[in-house]
């Protein structure tokens, strides 16, 4: 299989996993978890890791290989200490929302508020961190091969909410800012209804049926709104005041071109709006806009597009007119944001 896939994908393969989450083998509370005997443990797992490595790369030496897709940094260790050839990334899995059984608000169990609430990040930064920290020691990229919102059952409900397509955009460039190199949502082609909740996209049909096409969940919309800052590098972007707003910039095509994005997780149910002023460079204007909103954080299958469209010369501000010589002077964009929302803005150097 490996063979084939080297053969097939050419440059459009990055990495081959031996093994899924090694460290759970042993797990017998998960149907049908325990592939292993009581005997697994991480000596075992580089025995069987560097021997399909091997015949791997007897037929394919070339052939690039990641590991060890698990969360555990002890099997993070176990897997840089192997005496596998061509290691090409240290893979993590991380899980916002991880504790099933938590109901506290904030905290890490699975209800909406808890993605959107600011402690969400330092949980991220620690979670990320100790990949980073360990693929930088080995002198490789970090990739957070699986990800997602939450991987614990019947939480659908909180897979629909818009907060789910505001942490997505803020936990994806936040994660990116970090130093993660690549990033893969927990995606499979099951249905709406009874498949995986943290899909990004799903069959609208009924399980053990079929449609002619898929139905992108609320996240899908968020990391379609990030294709504009693919390839940059991040500059640094400050926020005062405002609340629950995040906010990331990107340069681009030699610097002359700018992408920030704006994360507004106030609840737009409570707060209406955010009159935001976004200080533009020197020598900049924006092109373009596009956002993704909501009625609220935890309305259900409301997030709505605005699909990138130049600035009208006049945009709304609800704040206090700029004077005259500030007119003059700044070059700043005032604009009020909609709560529960997401907006980039694509400045070009004038």
């Amino acid at each position: 299989m490996a063979a084939n896939a080297v053969d097939i994908l050419g440059d459009s393969l990055f990495g081959l996993a031996i093994g899924n989450e090694p460290n759970g083998y042993t797990v017998k509370d998960v149907p049908n978890g325990a592939v292993r005997g009581d005997g697994w443990n991480r000596a075992e797992y580089v025995k069987q890791l560097e021997a399909h490595a091997d015949a791997i790369h007897a037929k394919r030496p070339d052939a690039p290989i990641i590991g060890p897709d698990a969360y555990d940094r002890a099997w993070m260790d176990a897997f840089l200490g192997s005496d596998v050839d061509n290691k090409t990334a240290l893979s993590q899995h991380c899980y916002q929302l991880y504790d099933c059984d938590a109901t506290q608000v904030p905290g890490r169990g699975p209800q909406a508020e808890n993605l959107v609430d600011p402690s969400a990040k330092a949980a991220a930064k620690e979670n990320i961190g100790i990949g980073k920290a360990k693929a930088d020691a080995a002198g490789l990229p970090l990739w957070l091969e699986e990800t997602g919102p939450t991987s614990c059952g019947g939480t659908d409900d909180t897979s629909l909410t818009n907060a789910m397509s505001l942490w997505t955009a803020d936990f994806t460039l936040y994660a990116a800012s970090l130093g993660v190199q690549r990033l893969a949502m927990h995606s499979m082609l099951e249905a709406c209804n009874g498949g995986a909740p943290m899909s990004l996209v799903c069959d609208p049909a009924g399980r053990g049926t079929a449609s002619s096409t898929l139905q992108g969940r609320p996240h899908f919309a968020a990391l379609r709104l990030l294709v504009p800052s693919i390839g940059g590098t991040f500059t640094k972007t400050t926020v005062t005041g405002g609340g629950n707003m995040s906010a990331y910039t990107v340069t681009k095509n030699d610097g002359t071109t700018l992408v920030t994005t704006i994360i507004n997780a106030n609840d737009a149910a409570a707060s209406g709006g955010n009159p935001v002023t976004l200080e533009i460079p020197e020598g900049f204007s924006v092109d373009k806009a596009t956002q993704i909103y909501g009625p609220s954080n935890d309305a259900k299958n409301a997030t709505q597009v605005i699909p990138a469209n130049p600035l009208p010369e006049s945009v709304p501000y609800s704040g206090p007119a700029p004077t005259a010589s500030e007119a003059a002077d700044d070059n700043d964009l005032r604009i009020d944001l909609a709560g529960s929302s997401a907006t980039v803005f694509i400045m070009s150097k004038n």
